[in-house]
This record gives C-alpha cells, structure tokens and sequence, in this order.
C-alpha cells in the first residue's frame, strides 16, 4: 500500500512495514460499526483495528471530555470521532511510531472541545453562517485550547486543539499562522479534519463522495501541504461511497 504513495513524505520519516496501512474493508466496517446512524458511538465498538482509538480513550483520561462533548451535541462528538478514524488510518498508512501515533489521535478526538462554547443555534444551522455567527464559530479552537490548557496535556494535543484551521498562507485562525510556523502533525491532522468535514452529513450538506472531496484537498494549494496531501489519497479513496452511505442523516 505504501507504494501507492506518489511521493513520500519524508518529514514523517521512514515508512515501517508493520504499518504499511488498513485495508478498504477496515474503513467501511468502521463506517458501519461506529459511525451508523442506528449504532452508538462508543470506543468499544471499533473494530480492531482501530484499537488505538480505544487505547487512547482509556489510556489518557480523555473520556469524560468526550462524555462531555456527546451530551453537548452528538454531531460533533460523531464528527471527533470520524477525524480520529481518519487520522488513525492515515499515521498508520505513513508508519508512525506508535507513541506518535496516540498523540495526535488524542488531539484528534479532541480538536472540537472548544465547540461546547458555540450556541447549538449556530452550531447546527441548517444553512450558511452570517458574518457574526462566523466570528463567534471561529473562536472555538483558541476556547478549546483554553479549556484544556490547565489539564496537563501535551504540546501537541494543544497545538492540533489550537491550530486545526490554521492554512499555510495565513488565512486560517485563530491566529493566522503561516508555513513554518504550522507543525507537521497539525497539516495532517487538518487534511483529516477538512476531508471528515466533506464526507460527512451536515444539517445543510449531503455528504460528499471520494472524487468531490479530494478534489477539493487538491485546489487547496498553498492553503494545504500538497506532499500531505498526496500521501492522503489512499486513505481518502478508502472510505467508499458504499460505506458513506451506511451513514444516514
């Protein structure tokens, strides 16, 4: 799988074997097992998997942030744990090391948090933001890594937290970082966070497709790191149209 890459990401490192990437039929069983409308959105119900989710969950104390989150809104609890998903798949396919791995899930699942201070009026509004619940959207990840900043979690949870819609030319927020100044492991995990967003059902959106949604990565050049994202595209087409359907409303 991992010579489907068309270029490597070197900043990541060497690929290891026993790493190399999950099989489409993971990605639809943990579409239909955790992600199905008619399913509850528990660790233990990942498949195998994706046990490092569930490692993760259990291991570092972050459940009552996410019980919190779920009785907050379910969609986005629904939607840490498909970012998580992704990013699982993704460092498994580019062969991190294990310990580097459970970071950024961590963070994955909580990359959201800041979003229990966003009204659910504006949250869930089955229609595009106006300019003023735009701002107030957009202070979720400073909120967020406010609200964890004092829990003792690690730099890393704490810049995905902070910076998940940062863009390399400095039109993200909250604070318009640029290149360098976006660590390599926050690009991953916004690819994941942007490409969850698009597959995803939403109040005002059907879910996208494979096609329509990388394609949308692949015109984010200069916003997005194009080696991320090339590296991405096999995990991406992974999640079929067969399995985004099992997802319903």
């Amino acid at each position: 799988m991992l010579n489907d890459i068309p270029e490597w990401p070197a900043k990541f490192g060497a690929p290891s074997a026993p790493c190399a990437g999950l099989k489409t039929a993971t990605f639809s069983a943990f579409y239909a097992r955790v992600l199905a409308p008619d399913r509850q959105i528990l660790p233990s119900l990942v498949d195998s998997s994706m046990a490092l989710i569930e490692e993760t969950v259990r291991e570092t104390g972050i459940g009552p942030w996410m019980k919190a989150m779920r009785r907050f809104d379910d969609a986005t609890h629904r939607h840490c744990m498909l970012v998580a998903g992704i990013t699982a798949a993704f460092t498994g396919h580019l062969g991190l090391h294990v310990l580097d791995r459970h970071r950024v899930i961590k963070a994955a699942l909580l990359h959201d948090v800041g979003k229990m201070h966003v009204p659910l009026a504006i949250l869930n509004k089955p229609g595009p933001l106006n300019a003023a619940e735009r701002a107030v959207m957009q202070l979720h990840p400073a909120r967020g890594h406010a609200m964890l900043s004092d829990h003792g979690f690690s730099p890393v949870t704490l810049a995905v937290v902070r910076s998940h819609h940062e863009l390399l030319d400095g039109s993200g927020y909250p604070d318009g970082l640029v290149e360098a100044e976006i660590s390599d492991l926050v690009r991953l995990t916004t690819i994941c966070d942007i490409y969850a967003a698009l597959i995803e059902r939403r109040a005002y959106k059907p879910p996208m497709g494979f096609g329509q949604a990388y394609a949308i990565l692949t015109k984010m050049t200069g916003r997005l790191d194009p080696v991320v994202v090339r590296a991405f595209e096999p995990v991406a087409r992974a999640f079929t149209d067969h399995a985004l359907a099992r997802l319903g409303p």
